[in-house]
């Protein structure tokens, strides 16, 4: 069974964080999805971290403050119909 994590990947052009939804599957590969939760980003290579938890990503998310984009963490605490 496969496990939903968050990864956060910075903007070439922006310098802002985006967040992309992942999978951490049992083999202890981790797979980011092709576009960020706010659909503004394209996957890209590197990562300021990767395959956290809700928990983590949301602690490490904070500390950047500003600087990761509002919509993307709006999609993470999002209430979807």
């Amino acid at each position: 069974m496969s496990k939903v994590v968050y990864t956060l990947k910075e903007h070439s052009r922006t310098d802002e964080y985006h967040l992309f939804e992942s999978v951490s599957n049992p083999e202890g590969t981790c797979s980011a999805s092709s576009k960020s939760m706010c659909k503004a980003m394209e996957w890209v290579k590197g990562n300021k971290f990767a395959c956290q938890n809700e928990k983590e990503t949301f602690l490490k998310c904070a500390k950047l403050g500003r600087q990761v984009c509002g919509n993307c963490m709006k999609e993470l605490y999002g209430t979807h119909d």
